[in-house]
């Protein structure tokens, strides 16, 4: 079993009364930069791999709507789009400097991911420290465990697409870890930067708010002990920093969209009673069974041994807040993969990975492997039972980024999700690793983790691939005339479907986009059974509206 980290340095008074075990980064054993530094760079050269030989671009209304808003803080003007959800902020950040550069739209499709792929790579030396922390094993395995944890296959997957996904995982861990380092070494510098690390969590995404006010929280608490003047202050800086990132948001959003975007809050609690109480649980369920079953089983271990640890108690608050906020959200959207969601709370699973795997040949008594054989027993029932018997055929979003999930054919289009051989074939990874872990130790197991994540995430971007040909993105690749010349694009998302007007103006480029026409339009997207303007000649069909160019002259 995973036992804490010996006492091998002095006690703060934050970690005293936390009840943390206090370590040093001393050890006997040779610190194993050059394994440490191999890793980063190999997950960084993954990340480059994924930028560059991924077909695409995938593009959905969240990730135009991420390229959208670098655009508009690049001085672009506002781009054309209906009233989404919020979208952080943070992200598009580190969009912004593609479109200064002068990147087209193909190119700022590479960038993003390459943002991804450094956001990926800096996730092994924060996994590794937390290992190090968390667990009494040995550097070596340390680094084996943080290296499988940052290859996480969906994180690979979300990485060809523009999403902060990436940057969210190392936000979380960044921030988990800056906590017990915080309460470790009492330093009123890394008390703040943890602060700030929470921050940008919720500028990143606002679904992370809670957990962004959970970090805040858990820093009062370590803070206090100091004074209870320097608890104060964190709380203070903690609810400006929030304060000042959702201005910034809104702005960038009403600047971009025209709208600051809103989640409707108190519209979905005033559709939420005991009628929905059934759905809530078994949502909130099945986002726990999706991370066991995503995780290969490897993430139950983790978990584990994170709650043996002397901060069971951070770990516990965050991911009740992450998990609550699914369950909440969930209910009466039309999507299928809500009754196995992962998307939310993948944030956890490097984490979860790097501990687990960190630990593997230590998972050898009969009640330990029985408690996670259980668990993970537990998940593939509810993955099979969870929802309407039809769900898995129905929706157009079933979760692709499970390991052992392509088994059971591509979850997309006319390949139903079946739950059941994905949960099979999670179990059957976990196993071979456990097996491996035992018989060649951690570090050579991690050999067979990493060839089994790149398999599956190559074959999730497969699954992908046939997605995109079904989205409005593709269906705009596949009939937009790229030799037409479009001097201005005019498209009005309350008029024809936000995600074609927008993917079509990503295409276009949106300097080349306008919501109202002027005197340089040169072509116009209507709907399929809109009114062509005066002398307009047809150019393109697509599914939810048609492109035409238009005669200034004649109008």
């Amino acid at each position: 079993m995973i036992v804490p980290a010996p006492n091998r340095g002095a006690t703060f008074p934050e970690a005293a009364v936390l009840g943390a075990t206090v370590t040093s980064m001393s050890s006997p054993s040779p610190h194993p930069i050059r394994l440490l530094a191999v890793s980063t760079v190999a997950v960084f050269a993954v990340g480059v791999v994924v930028a560059l030989a991924t077909p695409g671009p995938l593009l959905l209304i969240d990730d135009t709507g991420y390229f959208a808003m670098a655009h508009t803080m690049a001085g672009g003007g506002p781009a054309p789009m209906a009233a989404q959800a919020p979208y952080g902020v943070v992200y598009p950040l580190l969009l912004v400097p593609g479109w200064l550069i002068g990147l087209d739209s193909s190119a700022m499709v590479v960038w993003a991911r390459l943002v991804n792929a450094a956001a990926g790579a800096a996730l092994v030396p924060v996994l590794y420290v937390i290992a190090m922390r968390v667990t009494s094993v040995g550097r070596s395995a340390a680094v084996a465990g943080a290296f499988v944890g940052a290859l996480y296959p969906a994180g690979l997957v979300t990485a060809s697409i523009a999403w902060p996904e990436r940057l969210m995982m190392l936000l979380v861990a960044l921030a988990f870890l800056g906590v017990i380092e915080a309460a470790r070494t009492g330093s009123v510098r890394l008390s703040v930067g943890s602060v700030v690390l929470a921050v940008l969590l919720y500028g990143t995404h606002p679904r992370l708010g809670l957990l962004a006010v959970v970090l805040i929280v858990a820093m009062v608490w370590v803070g206090r002990r100091r004074s209870a003047g320097f608890a104060v202050t964190l709380l203070a800086a903690g609810a400006v920093g929030l304060l000042a990132v959702e201005a910034l948001r809104s702005a960038v959003a009403v600047a971009t969209f025209g709208s600051a975007g809103r989640y409707g809050v108190s519209d979905i609690a005033a559709r939420r009673g005991l009628d929905t109480a059934a759905e809530i649980i078994a949502q909130g369920t099945g986002t726990v069974a999706y991370v066991v079953l995503a995780t290969a089983l490897v993430g139950v271990w983790g978990a584990f041994g994170l709650l043996r640890s002397d901060w069971r108690w951070l770990v516990v608050a965050m991911m009740v807040v992450v998990g609550a906020v699914v369950a909440w959200f969930l209910p009466g959207v039309p999507r299928s993969d809500r009754w196995l969601h992962g998307r939310y709370v993948e944030v956890f699973a490097p984490l979860l990975l790097a501990v687990g795997f960190a630990t593997l040949d230590q998972l050898r008594s009969r009640r330990a492997i029985a408690a996670v054989v259980g668990v993970g027993l537990a998940a593939g029932i509810v993955a099979v039972v969870n929802g309407p018997p039809d769900v898995w055929a129905q929706g157009s979003r079933p979760p692709v980024m499970m390991l052992g999930v392509e088994f059971a054919g591509a979850p997309y289009g006319a390949s139903p999700f079946r739950p059941a051989m994905a949960a099979a074939a999670a179990g059957v990874v976990a196993v071979l690793l456990w097996l491996a872990a035992l018989r060649f130790g951690v570090v050579k197991a991690a050999v067979l983790a990493v060839a089994v994540s790149l398999w599956a995430a190559h074959a999730g971007d497969a699954t992908l691939d046939q997605l995109f040909d079904t989205t409005v993105a593709g269906d705009v690749a596949a009939n937009f005339p790229h030799d037409e010349v479009i001097t201005e694009l005019h498209v009005d998302p309350t008029v024809v479907s936000g995600n074609l007007t927008n993917a079509l103006a990503f295409a276009v480029g949106f300097d080349h986009s306008v919501l109202e026409p002027t005197e340089a339009t040169s072509h116009v997207l209507l709907p399929v059974d809109g009114a062509a303007p005066p002398g307009a000649e047809l150019v393109a069909q697509f599914e939810r509206g048609w492109l035409w160019r238009v005669d200034p002259a004649a109008s």
